[in-house]
């Protein structure tokens, strides 16, 4: 309350509930897509489940597994009844767009949150940013591609000890 409150959801499931519950707050700023690391409109949304499971397990990333390893062949497999067309949204393009600092940056997309950072850090958008909550969702994967993306950045940050300052994470 008495926060002004930019939230993104790309799961059509979520969007309408936060829609139906949030309608009377002013102060949300609701976007029904996804934060990236560019803009796009034709991105995917990888379930776990089909599409209608409210599962909280989808993720931009088709190789994202969670307890059941035999997800990731379903989701390699693009089959449509698990994926779901989204736009979107380059964050640090947002955030420059917003033209004033932020207070907290609460970065939970299951697995592309190391991506975000980087290019937080790549073009100095972090600099407008006081906080920064960040999920973790290492356990979860199982590519090189996201180790390597993951051990670049942790080594970038640690760099940066005003960007260390800022940290707060936890394991998914």
């Amino acid at each position: 309350l008495g926060a002004e409150v930019h939230a993104f959801e790309p799961n059509p499931i979520h969007v309408s509930a936060i829609k139906e519950r949030f309608s009377n707050y002013q102060n949300l700023i609701f976007h029904d897509c996804a934060v990236g690391h560019t803009d796009c409109d034709e991105a995917h949304l990888y379930f776990k489940g089909s599409s209608d499971d409210d599962n909280g397990g989808a993720s931009m990333l088709p190789f994202k597994i969670t307890t059941d390893a035999s997800e990731v062949s379903g989701r390699f497999n693009h089959d449509p009844g698990m994926t779901h067309k989204v736009a979107t949204v380059d964050l640090t393009r947002y955030i420059f767009e917003l033209d004033k600092d932020i207070d907290i940056l609460k970065i939970d997309v299951e697995g592309l949150e190391y991506l975000l950072m980087w290019r937080l850090l790549e073009t100095g958008a972090v600099s407008r940013i006081k906080h920064i909550f960040f999920a973790d969702h290492r356990q979860n994967f199982i590519v090189k591609f996201w180790f390597d993306t993951a051990a670049k950045t942790i080594n970038e940050i640690k760099s940066h000890p005003d960007v260390m300052s800022k940290m707060h994470h936890r394991h998914a």
